[in-house]
């Protein structure tokens, strides 16, 4: 599909901005979404997996969907559109879809969702033609315990053309031989669930990431994350300033553990049991509210901000409170 010579699409009148999609042969879905952009803000999400297909969504700020275009092989009426697609160009067609409909209206993506489970083997590794280029958040989700993994190729495009500003989840096993420039995780949070045997403790360190979120771990020790919490305590790094929370779940139970000593360093440092006038006694957590009062704090020299480690069972925390006493709903 011929990408159009840019112009400004919102300054124009609906009427002309109608006539202008009709002249591309854009069906009124387009101009049902661009109607919409001057008034809303409006995402684009591509998503892919066996029950549903692949499709791509136009969504506004509330989740609900302004038009779905269908790209699942049988033909199946969505939403506003649907389109029959061979599997062989599946990807290569999607992407070029995301970019056209980007590059028209301004419109960003969203979310990229890939779920594999039951995928055939063609269909995984026809996935290297996904190039969406940048996204807000970056799904890879396989429900299917198979300790073969994703392709190394396959996931390392996927991470490589995809890029996650905000958020990458990987929520499927990868093999242990995958390898992966860290220029290819730029997002702010990263969350990976099932061993990663590629993420190694000289990897997690070198991130930037302002939250890390790695569950059924088996490559970092609790060692590790200690040391993760002393490298945070003697930082004056700005981006370390704006660190948020490592949070590790272990396969096994963490043996009992003097945390006091081991947050021992060359340089003495405040460490204190919980005391509620400096802090709440729960930390806010996407999807929980985890109850720190079992924790132990510390405090920054430099920046003057509290952060507590908690050892529990099979977890590791360390959460930093740049909010001291966050609301809860």
């Amino acid at each position: 599909m011929a990408t159009p010579a840019q112009f400004n699409l919102p300054a124009l009148s609906l009427r002309a901005i109608q006539a202008v999609l009709l002249h591309f042969d854009i069906p009124d879905l387009f101009y049902n979404i661009v109607k919409s952009v001057m008034y809303k803000n409006v995402w684009t999400h591509v998503s892919s997996c066996e029950k549903f297909g692949t499709n791509l969504k136009f969504l506004n700020s509330s989740g609900s969907d302004y038009g779905i275009w269908d790209f699942k092989m049988e033909k199946r009426k969505i939403g506003t559109l649907a389109r029959r697609e061979k599997n062989a160009h599946l990807y290569s067609s999607v992407t070029s879809v995301a970019r056209y409909v980007v590059e028209l209206t301004g419109i960003p993506v969203s979310n990229v969702e890939i779920e594999i489970d039951f995928f055939s083997i063609a269909t995984i590794h026809s996935l290297k033609n996904l190039k969406i280029g940048r996204c807000n958040q970056l799904f890879i989700k396989s429900g299917i315990l198979d300790d073969k993994g994703i392709p190394n190729r396959v996931l390392a495009s996927l991470l490589k053309h995809n890029r996650a500003t905000e958020r990458i989840y990987i929520h499927a096993y990868t093999k242990k031989s995958f390898e992966c420039p860290i220029s290819f995780f730029q997002s702010r949070r990263l969350d990976v669930r099932y061993p990663a045997p590629w993420l190694t403790k000289e990897l997690v360190f070198k991130l930037k990431c302002i939250s890390i979120r790695l569950k059924e771990n088996t490559i970092l020790s609790v060692e590790d994350c200690f040391d993760f919490v002393k490298r945070w305590v003697k930082s004056d790094l700005k981006e370390l300033e704006k660190f948020e929370y490592l949070d590790v779940a272990f396969e096994a139970v963490i043996k009992k553990l003097d945390v006091l000593k081991c947050l021992q360093m060359e340089e003495p440092i405040q460490i204190r049991e919980w005391d509620e006038k400096m802090r709440g006694s729960y930390y806010r957590l996407p999807d929980e509210t985890l109850n720190c009062e079992k924790g132990y704090d510390i405090i920054h020299k430099k920046w003057r901000l509290v952060a507590t480690v908690l050892v529990r069972d099979r977890r590791f925390f360390f959460g930093v409170w740049h909010i001291p006493f966050p609301g809860f709903p």
